[in-house]
C-alpha cells in the first residue's frame, strides 16, 4: 500500500499506443494542481505489462507521480478495483490512455468540492476529437444532480474519464462490477440507489477521442446497457425508475435491430 496524496488518477491500459498513451500522461501530469498520483494498471498479458515499463522508463524516468501495477485479468472494471485497493486519496479521477486532460481538469474539480462538499461524483464536459486529433464537437451534459440522475437511462449524461469519485462512497457500494462497456453506467445506477450526490461542471475536463466502430460493436453498445438495466431491475424488484430504464433500454434495442435488420440467433 502506498501513502498517497489527495487525489488519485486511475489509467488502465491493455495494449500500448505509444502515442496516445504519451499525450494522455503528460496531460495528467501537467495539472495546474498538483497534490495527485497517477496508478496505472496493465490489466492482461505480461508481455504488455513489461512492454509499458520499458515506455514508461524510457519516456519519464524518475517520474514519482507513476506508480505501475499488472493486473492478470483483461477486465477493466478487475483493473479499477484493483488499483482501489492500492490507494487511501480521498477521491479517484478516471482516465482512458487515448484521452487528452485539458491541464485545469483537476483544478476545476477541487472548485465544485470545495464549493459542494457533500458531493460524491464530479463529471465535465468533454470535447470530441477523432483518431487524428481533430475536434469533431462538444458535449452539453446536465450539471445538476436531479437533472444527471433523471436522464442517465435516456441519454449519455457522463463520460466517465472526466469523473471525480469519492473514494469512500465508491467502496461503500462494492465498486466497479463487471459489466462489458457498461461498468461506468452500472456504477451510476448504484450510485443513485445510494443516494450520492452527482454535480456536472460547464468546464471541458478531457479531449474525448472517439474511434470508427464497426456494426457489431454499435450493437454491442445497446446490448450491454440492455443488460445493466436487466440486472439492476431483478436486483431492486420493480421500483418505477429501473422499470422506466429496463423498458426504454428494450425498446432502443429493439429500435436498432429493426433499422440494421440484423438477425440475431438466440441460441
Amino acid at each position: 500500500m502506498y501513502k498517497n496524496p489527495s487525489f488519485s488518477f486511475f489509467l488502465c491500459i491493455s495494449k500500448l499506443n505509444k502515442e496516445y498513451l504519451s499525450k494522455s500522461i503528460n496531460s495528467i501530469l501537467i495539472q495546474t494542481f498538483n497534490d495527485f498520483d497517477l496508478l496505472i494498471c496493465v490489466n492482461g498479458d505480461e508481455n504488455v505489462y513489461e512492454e509499458i515499463k520499458l515506455f514508461l522508463e524510457n519516456n519519464f524516468p524518475n517520474e514519482k507521480k507513476i506508480k505501475l501495477f499488472h493486473h492478470c485479468l483483461k477486465s477493466l472494471p478487475n483493473a479499477l478495483n484493483y488499483l482501489l485497493n492500492q490507494t487511501n486519496a480521498d477521491y479517484i479521477l478516471r482516465m482512458d490512455d487515448d484521452d487528452i486532460c485539458l491541464s485545469n481538469r483537476l483544478q476545476n474539480t477541487i472548485n465544485l468540492l470545495k464549493k459542494n462538499q457533500n458531493i460524491d461524483i464530479v463529471s465535465g464536459q468533454v470535447k470530441y476529437i477523432n483518431n487524428k486529433g481533430l475536434q469533431i464537437r462538444e458535449s452539453n451534459f446536465p450539471t445538476k444532480d436531479n437533472q444527471i440522475k433523471r436522464l442517465l437511462h435516456i441519454k449519455t449524461c457522463i463520460i466517465h474519464p472526466t469523473v471525480c469519485i469519492r473514494r469512500k462512497k465508491l467502496i461503500e457500494i462494492g465498486g466497479y462490477r463487471s459489466f462489458k462497456r457498461s461498468e461506468d453506467l452500472d456504477l451510476w445506477i448504484r450510485m443513485r440507489d445510494h443516494d450520492a450526490q452527482f454535480i456536472g461542471s460547464k468546464e471541458t475536463f478531457i479531449n474525448y477521442r472517439l474511434h470508427n466502430q464497426s456494426m457489431s460493436s454499435s450493437l454491442i453498445s445497446y446490448i450491454c446497457p440492455f443488460q445493466v438495466y436487466t440486472q439492476n431491475l431483478l436486483e431492486k424488484g420493480m421500483k418505477y425508475w429501473h422499470l422506466e430504464a429496463f423498458c426504454f433500454s428494450f425498446l432502443r434495442l429493439l429500435i436498432y435491430i429493426f433499422k440494421t435488420k440484423i438477425k440475431i440467433n438466440f441460441k
